[in-house]
């Protein structure tokens, strides 16, 4: 099972659309000093397969879009099922493509998916399947 900080939840988000990790940093800021998470952000699915391969705390969950500028969403959920040491993290898949993403999304292995655009409401809910924020 994935390892849990000590004093706080982390949660990694990873997106091309720089309109979505604006709206995931906005909800960064509208939960510091109410709850204990903090939220990384990536822009290419190499860069979190880097930072999770050098860092001994994983994250308690991954958001991550289909379409990344190097790779695809559900070819890195599938590198990552594949490693022991991230096999068991948690993955929302996200999508602005809303045929088939639910498809995708259970054929890769990712948790549950989330359709674009999304409010942060939506986004909160979501999470909260995963970890109590």
């Amino acid at each position: 099972m994935f390892q849990r900080f000590d004093y706080f939840e982390m949660l990694y988000v990873l997106d091309n659309d720089t309109a979505n990790l604006d709206l995931l940093h906005a909800f960064k800021l509208s939960i510091v000093g109410k709850l204990a998470i903090d939220v990384l952000t990536f822009h290419k699915g190499r860069d979190v397969i880097d930072y999770l391969s050098k860092t001994e705390q994983l994250p308690d969950l991954l958001i991550l879009d289909l379409i990344l500028p190097d790779i695809e969403g559900d070819d890195l959920i599938q590198i990552l099922d594949a490693q022991d040491k991230t096999k068991n993290l948690p993955m929302i898949l996200m999508s602005g493509i809303v045929i088939n993403v639910d498809n995708r999304a259970n054929a890769v292995g990712a948790d549950t998916y989330l359709k674009k655009p999304f409010s942060i409401d939506a986004l909160v809910k979501k999470i909260r399947e995963f970890i109590d924020v």
